[in-house]
């Protein structure tokens, strides 16, 4: 996953960086629908967590958080890359800037060389990940342990086709310019 190298979305820059505890606090100030049922601190969960990532809006900072506590997972099937918690800015939900977070994770898991992405999400979120391409289901060997949360697996498959979406969002412009 290219970091520090420019995404275009719309008509806005976005890069990829490593999570800190500050940006976490940054986004645990971002003003949130009562509906969410987001409880944790994601500047204890970057703390935490042995990946951290973000993505930054040139203007406006951090839109987007992800961690993965483990990394990569061993499972009957292979090694996956297990995506623990992830958000969007919630004036940014909708946009259509949750999918190229998708594919920059699926471009970390290829990059790890990991077969697949598990996630565990509300049942509110179903239809956007079976859009994406995931599958509602559970690995052999992963453990859902939270009541009422969902699994989902996306496959090697999806994630080297997220992967091009997200290459297909590379600023070329801004990379002939470094040339």
């Amino acid at each position: 996953m290219p970091r520090d190298t420019p995404y275009g979305y719309g008509d806005q820059l976005y890069r990829v960086e490593e999570a800190s505890t500050d940006i976490g606090r940054e986004a645990d100030v971002w003003v949130r629908p009562e509906s969410d049922v987001h409880s944790w601190s994601w500047a204890k969960k970057v703390h935490r967590s042995r990946e951290a990532w973000v993505l930054m809006e040139d203007s406006q900072g951090p839109v987007a958080l992800w961690t993965s506590e483990k990394g990569l997972i061993t499972l009957v099937e292979g090694q996956f890359y297990r995506l623990d918690h992830i958000e969007l800015r919630p004036d940014r939900r909708g946009s259509g800037l949750g999918f190229l977070v998708l594919a920059l994770i699926a471009c970390r898991a290829l990059e790890l060389n990991a077969i697949g992405v598990v996630l565990r999400c509300i049942p509110a979120l179903r239809a956007f990940y079976e859009t994406a391409g995931g599958e509602a289901r559970t690995p052999k060997g992963w453990n859902v342990p939270y009541p009422g949360m969902l699994a989902f697996t996306f496959p090697e498959a999806v994630l080297r086709s997220l992967k091009a979406t997200a290459d297909e969002h590379l600023d070329q412009e801004e990379d002939q310019e470094r040339v």
